[in-house]
């Protein structure tokens, strides 16, 4: 199961070449989704993947999924702290948006 085809927080970012200017978010946010999936009759998770966790100071990702008898729950967090994100800082919102698409 990969929830985050329910939805992606992706920026777009070229690290091939040289950033010049900073990166610019629209606006600070928060947004977080939570689903429960019921499992059908007969099923239960052999494994469940690991948690995603990304931080830095512009901005954090994080994941969970559990599961409690027949019902698999995933809740994601993503916040972005701050609007523009210095030249200095690009590897680093490149780390967090590959963490975040998986």
């Amino acid at each position: 199961m990969s929830p985050r085809v329910l939805g992606e927080k992706l920026g777009s970012l070229d690290l091939t070449k040289p950033r010049l200017y900073p990166y610019q978010f629209s606006v600070p946010t928060f947004e977080t989704d939570s689903f429960e999936f019921a499992l059908p009759d007969g099923y239960r998770v052999d494994e469940l993947p690991d948690a995603a966790r990304a931080a830095f100071a512009f901005g954090e990702y994080r994941t969970k999924i559990e599961n409690e008898g027949a019902t698999l729950k995933y809740r994601r967090e993503y916040k972005i702290q701050t609007t523009s994100v210095p030249p200095e800082n690009i590897e680093d919102l490149g780390k967090f948006f590959r963490e975040s698409t998986g």
